[in-house]
């Protein structure tokens, strides 16, 4: 079986440098295509299909995008203007369409948000078809524009806590109580219910335009794929809900012959234990 590796490029060498687009595409040729890549980006990538199409014959698989949320007063309280430019659901779609999976991370507790958040976050989600972290706004990479406003409200701690679900480190307008632990963990059970998430990752790789992955034999990845999976987390065997098997069964019957979809089996991996 032919190794791969997998390696982060930064979001700032993916958009800004030219060079690498044919250098590494030729690299990657000429070695067997040794390496897959994934990188960071924000949802305007969907804009640059130049770059969209170079990254995919490069041998990016995904790419993180900051969604964050789909309230517009909350992207701009963050600061988040290229997210409020066009439609984000449209966007993602034009990214997965060109052959790159899509994760995204998504937060709650900003100060424009109100109760209705939690299903407005779930409905976004689901008709997008998306994966990827959650976070109670805490150590977001705008905290400061946060605090920059808090209008007299202190913070609670120097926390240094990078956990999704850590408190977070300033008094948010919703309740914690709410944030926390009434609307979010009633959110999170819902999404990670088995059969919605497992659902909704099938969904997304059926959005996914990519029909090869190189560095990879088909026969190789369906062998490996339940073995994988089955001694992730450092050797130790998991149990897996029934509604993971029917998902892998689905994909083996959809894609045997499409090894980049079965590789992204591990991304799709259920955890059922959130803390």
């Amino acid at each position: 079986m032919k190794s791969l590796l997998s390696t982060i490029i930064s979001s700032a060498t993916a958009s800004r440098r030219s060079s690498w687009r044919r250098d590494l595409k030729v690299w990657q040729e000429q070695n067997g295509y040794p390496f897959s890549f994934y990188t960071e980006a924000s949802v305007d990538l969907a804009d640059r299909p130049e770059l969209l199409a170079a990254m995919v014959e490069a041998n990016f698989m995904y790419v993180f995008l900051g969604i964050e949320t789909p309230s517009p007063e909350a992207l701009k309280e963050s600061k988040k203007f290229q997210n409020l430019r066009k439609d984000n659901a449209q966007q993602i779609r034009t990214i997965q369409e060109s052959g790159l999976w899509v994760l995204g991370g998504f937060i709650v507790g900003f100060d424009s948000d109100d109760e209705t958040i939690f299903d407005r976050q779930f409905e976004f989600i689901t008709r997008t078809a998306s994966l990827g972290p959650w976070r109670a706004c805490c150590k977001h990479p705008d905290h400061r524009a946060f605090r920059s406003h808090e209008k007299g409200r202190p913070a609670v701690e120097e926390s240094e806590a990078t956990s999704n679900f850590s408190a977070p480190n300033f008094r948010t307008v919703l309740p914690l109580p709410v944030l926390l632990r009434a609307r979010l963990s009633r959110l999170l059970a819902e999404l990670y219910e088995p059969k919605s998430f497992f659902d909704r990752a099938f969904r997304s790789l059926q959005i996914w335009n990519r029909d090869r992955h190189n560095g990879l034999q088909t026969a190789d990845d369906v062998q490996s794929a339940p073995a994988r999976i089955l001694h992730m987390d450092a050797g130790h065997p998991v149990e897996l809900p029934e509604a993971y098997w029917q998902f892998l069964g689905k994909m083996v019957r959809h894609w045997s012959r499409n090894p980049a979809k079965l590789w992204l089996d591990r991304w799709c991996f259920y955890r059922p234990t959130i803390s």
